[in-house]
């Protein structure tokens, strides 16, 4: 950990269950970690936690932004952490949509080279005409809207 870890904690509020109590909980742990141990608070039954694979960045910073934005109402920090998971989520996605192409063309996949594309993004916009096309779930009205509204 750096020196700014301990002194601005970037914590997760992470919902858990007691497998023995049934009781519901939030533990807050470091972004950087995968792994967790918590005690239930009512029956002080102690679970050893593991994030699953699907539990992404992404995922944990969309996390923050829920708990900054219902817990603590501060809703300028829920709109910066919503943005950096929404950011993460599509450069993950477009790294791994890169690895796939490339193991479909059988050569090796350059991470210099898809950071460079994904700086070059700089709007939603350059990211649909930059071959990372938005999926067209994603291709309703209301995103275009809000599309054509931040570009």
């Amino acid at each position: 950990m750096g020196a700014n870890t301990k002194e601005y904690p970037a914590k997760i509020p992470f919902p858990v269950t007691c497998h023995k109590c049934k009781e519901p909980f939030v533990h807050k742990f470091h972004m950087d970690k995968t792994s967790f141990d918590w005690t239930c608070p009512k029956c002080g039954f102690t679970h050893p936690s593991y994030l699953g694979l699907d539990i992404t960045i992404g995922v944990l910073l969309l996390l923050k932004s829920r708990y900054e934005l219902t817990e603590e109402k501060d809703f300028s920090m829920a709109v910066v952490f919503a943005a950096m998971a929404f950011e993460g989520e599509l450069s993950r996605l477009f790294v791994k949509w890169k690895e796939i192409e490339c193991i479909g063309a059988g050569t090796q996949l350059d991470r210099e080279a898809c950071e460079d594309q994904l700086r070059d993004f700089r709007t939603i916009n350059g990211k649909d005409r930059g071959g990372f096309s938005i999926p067209s779930w994603l291709e309703h009205r209301r995103f275009r809207v809000i599309q054509n509204a931040i570009t």
